[in-house]
C-alpha cells in the first residue's frame, strides 16, 4: 500500500529557521524538496549561499572518531553539550593526540636511525677495533662502505701498483663486499679517486660512536628494545585516553553533526529580500495532523498545504504493507519503486510468488526445512530473504500435503489430497492447471494496468492498450472460449453457459480493431493535429506486425506458466532418482543417500525455482502494468 502524502510549506523570519528545524523538522519525517526549484517562477526568491559554519569542526570530530575507532552507532548514553563545550573537547583531544603523535614520531625516527646503525655495525663485525680509534687517527684516514665483487677482485692490483693503502673486508653478500680502507693523509685525494673509480659507495658512521662494532651493536639493540616498550606505552596511553573520553567524544560528535544538519537545511530552503525563509516538503497525512496541531499554536510560523500536483512536484513514495508481505518489498524495489499514483504490487507479488514457488517445490518435509531455515536466518540476520524463504517453505508444505509428498516419499506416510505429480492423470492435470492459473494472473495484471491508467488519467492507455480494456476483453474472451475444451479433457462440464461462437467472434474482432487503431485513437483523444503523422500506408503496415506480435505474446506468456508444472514434475522426478539410488524400495534403504539427496535437491531446485518464479513475476506480470519509476520517501534526519 502506498501511503498518502501532503505537501506543506513553512514560512517565517530567517533568524527563526534553526529553531523551526529543531522543533519540527527534527521531530517529524519530512521529505524536503528544493524550494528554489519549486518557486523558480516567483520574483524575489533567492537561495541561501552562506557556507556551513560547522564544516571544519565536523571534519575534526570525524577524524577523531575514526582515529579512536569508535562506532558512531554506539548505544551508550550521551551528554547534551553546547557547541562551545564540544569545541573544548576537540581542543583537549587534539592537544593530547598531537603531543602523543610527536612523541611517537620522535621515537620511531630514533628507532629507524638505530636500526640503520645496527645494520652498519653488522657489516663491520669483521673489524675488531674500537670505532673511536679509527676516527681519532691524525695521519691515517679511513673510509667505510661497499664495492661490487668485480671491483674487489681488481683492488689488489691497484693497491700494489698505484698506492699505499689497505682494504680490510668486513662482510660480503651476493653482490657487494663491505669493508674499510686505510690510507696516509697525504695521499687521501688520490686513493679516494681510485676507490671511486672502482664504484666504492661510502657509508657514513655517525659521530659519538665508541667501542668495537659488536659492542656498539649490542648497545643499540638494547636501546631499540627500550624504544619499542616506549612506543607500546604510547599506544596504550592513547587507547586509555580514548576509552576514558569516549562518551565525551561521541557527545561532541552528535551535537556537531546535529547542528551541521540543522544549518544544512538551508540547501533546501529559500529566502526573500525581506529576510523571510520558505521551506517545503512532503509528509504523510498521519504525521501532518500532529504537526498542524503544534503549528497552529506557533505565532512565528506560517504554513500552507498544497494538493498533489505531479506537474510541479512529484510526491515521493512510501510503501507500507502487512507484515507477511513486507519482506517482498525487496523484490519490488529491485525492479523499481512504484510511482505515487501506481498500484503497489507488493501484496500481489507476495501471494503469487509464494504460491507458484509452493507449486513447484511441493514437499511437506523439505518445505518444513526451508520454513525453519528461513525463519532462523531472518531471526539472526534480520534479512528479508530469510522471511521470504520461510513463507515459501510454508506454502511448499501445503502443496506437499496436496501432492502427498514427504521428502520425496509419495503416498507415504500421507496420501495426496489433490493429485500425485508422477501419476499419468496427475501430469496433465498439473500442466493444464498451471496454464489456467497463469491466464488468471495475466487477467489480474491487465486489471491493474487499467487501474493505473485511470489513476494517471491516461484515457487511451486505459481503453485501447494491449493491457487495457480492449486487450483484457480479448484475452478474457479467448480464455472463456477454451474453457469447455479444457473441462472436457477432465471429463467435466462447464458450470457456466457455453460460449456463443458469433458473440465470441464479434468481441474478438472489435477488440483487435481497437488495439490495431490504438495510436490514431490516442492522437484524436489527446487532440493532436494528425492521426496518421507518417501516412496511412506506413501506419497499417507497422500496426499489422505489432498486432501479430501482440497475439504471439499472449500465447507465449500463457504457455510460459507451463514451467510451473514442469518444475513440479521435475522436483518429483529428481526425488524419484534419489530414492532409486538409495534403494528405498528394499527393506534397508541407504539413509545417508536419502539425506544427501534431499539436501542436493533442496539446494539446486530451491535456487532454480526461486529464480524462475522471479522471472515470471518480472517478465510475465510486472511488464504488463508496472513501471516502477517512483522516488523513495527520504525524510530529512537530524540526530
Amino acid at each position: 500500500m502506498i501511503v498518502k502524502m501532503r505537501f506543506i510549506s513553512l514560512m517565517g523570519k530567517t533568524s527563526d529557521l534553526d529553531r523551526v528545524a529543531r522543533e519540527y523538522i527534527k521531530a517529524y519525517d519530512i521529505h524536503l524538496e528544493n524550494s528554489i526549484s519549486r518557486l523558480h517562477d516567483m520574483k524575489g526568491i533567492m537561495p541561501f549561499t552562506e557556507s556551513n559554519p560547522h564544516d571544519e569542526r565536523l571534519k575534526q570530530i570525524k577524524e577523531i572518531v575514526n582515529c579512536a575507532n569508535i562506532d558512531e552507532k554506539n548505544t551508550q548514553k550521551r551528554v547534551d553539550l553546547t557547541i562551545p563545550e564540544a569545541d573544548e573537547i576537540i581542543k583537549k583531544v587534539s592537544s593530547f593526540i598531537k603531543e602523543k603523535n610527536e612523541e611517537k614520531e620522535r621515537l620511531q625516527l630514533e628507532k629507524k636511525n638505530l636500526e640503520s646503525l645496527v645494520h652498519q655495525m653488522d657489516l663491520l663485525k669483521g673489524v675488531d677495533m674500537p670505532i673511536e680509534k679509527l676516527l681519532s687517527f691524525q695521519f691515517i684516514k679511513f673510509r667505510f662502505g661497499k664495492m661490487p665483487k668485480d671491483s674487489f677482485r681488481k683492488l689488489e692490483d691497484y693497491i700494489k701498483d698505484n698506492m699505499d693503502a689497505v682494504f680490510l673486508p668486513s662482510s660480503m653478500d651476493q653482490h657487494f663486499v663491505w669493508g674499510i680502507y686505510l690510507m696516509p693523509q697525504s695521499i687521501e685525494e688520490k686513493v679516494d679517486a681510485i676507490f671511486t673509480s672502482l664504484n666504492f659507495e661510502r657509508a657514513w658512521i655517525p659521530d659519538g660512536i665508541s667501542g668495537t662494532p659488536l659492542d656498539v651493536q649490542k648497545e643499540k639493540l638494547l636501546r631499540i628494545k627500550e624504544i619499542e616498550k616506549l612506543l607500546e606505552e604510547n599506544s596504550r596511553a592513547v587507547e586509555k585516553f580514548y576509552e576514558e573520553n569516549k562518551i565525551a567524544i561521541l557527545s561532541a560528535h552528535d551535537v556537531i553533526e546535529r547542528e551541521h544538519k540543522i544549518f544544512d537545511i538551508r540547501k533546501y530552503a529559500a529566502h526573500t529580500k525581506d529576510d523571510f525563509y520558505i521551506i517545503s516538503g512532503w509528509m504523510t497525512q498521519r504525521d501532518l495532523k500532529s504537526l498542524i496541531k503544534k503549528l497552529d499554536k506557533d505565532e512565528n510560523v506560517i504554513y500552507t498545504l498544497d494538493e498533489n500536483d505531479p506537474q510541479r512536484c512529484t510526491p515521493p513514495t512510501k510503501i507500507k504493507n502487512f507484515f507477511l508481505f513486507k519482506p517482498f518489498e525487496m523484490f519490488v524495489k529491485m525492479y523499481g519503486l512504484p510511482s505515487y499514483n501506481e498500484i503497489d504490487p507488493t501484496p500481489f507479488l507476495a501471494i503469487t510468488y509464494s504460491t507458484l514457488f509452493g507449486m513447484m517445490f511441493g514437499d511437506l518435509g523439505q518445505g518444513f526445512l526451508l520454513f525453519a531455515g528461513g525463519l532462523l536466518f531472518y531471526k539472526f540476520k534480520k534479512s528479508s530473504l530469510g522471511a521470504i524463504l520461510s513463507l515459501c517453505g510454508a506454502v511448499s508444505m501445503i502443496f506437499g500435503v496436496m501432492y502427498g509428498s514427504v521428502f520425496g516419499f509419495e503416498g507415504y506416510p500421507i496420501h495426496h489430497v489433490w493429485l500425485s505429480p508422477m501419476e499419468k492423470t496427475g501430469t496433465m492435470t498439473i500442466l493444464l492447471t498451471t496454464i489456467g492459473i497463469g491466464a488468471l494472473i495475466i487477467l489480474f495484471t491487465m486489471l491493474f494496468n487499467i487501474i493505473n491508467a485511470i489513476k494517471s488519467k491516461r484515457v487511451a492507455k486505459c481503453l485501447f492498450d494491449t493491457n487495457g480494456i480492449a486487450g483484457f476483453l480479448f484475452y478474457a474472451t479467448v480464455v472463456y472460449a477454451f474453457a469447455p475444451f479444457v473441462c472436457s479433457m477432465f471429463g467435466k462440464e462447464l458450470a457456466i453457459p457455453a460460449p456463443n461462437g458469433k458473440i465470441v467472434a464479434i468481441i474478438l474482432s472489435v477488440c483487435l480493431i481497437l488495439v490495431f487503431l490504438r495510436e490514431p485513437l490516442e492522437r484524436v483523444i489527446d487532440k493532436r493535429e494528425k492521426p496518421f503523422p507518417h501516412g496511412i500506408g506506413g501506419f497499417f503496415l507497422e500496426s499489422f506486425f505489432e498486432l501479430f506480435e501482440i497475439l504471439l505474446s499472449f500465447i507465449t506468456n500463457s504457455i510460459s506458466f507451463v514451467r510451473v508444472g514442469g518444475f513440479a514434475l521435475s522436483h518429483a522426478g529428481m526425488m524419484a532418482v534419489v530414492h532409486m539410488l538409495a534403494k528405498s524400495s528394499t527393506e534397508n534403504p541407504s539413509v545417508i543417500t536419502l539425506i544427501l539427496g534431499n539436501l542436493f535437491v533442496m539446494g539446486l531446485e530451491g535456487l532454480i525455482v526461486g529464480i524462475q518464479v522471479l522471472r515470471l513475476e518480472y517478465y510475465e506480470m510486472f511488464s504488463r502494468f508496472y513501471e516502477g519509476r517512483g522516488k523513495q520517501f527520504t525524510p530529512y534526519k537530524i540526530k
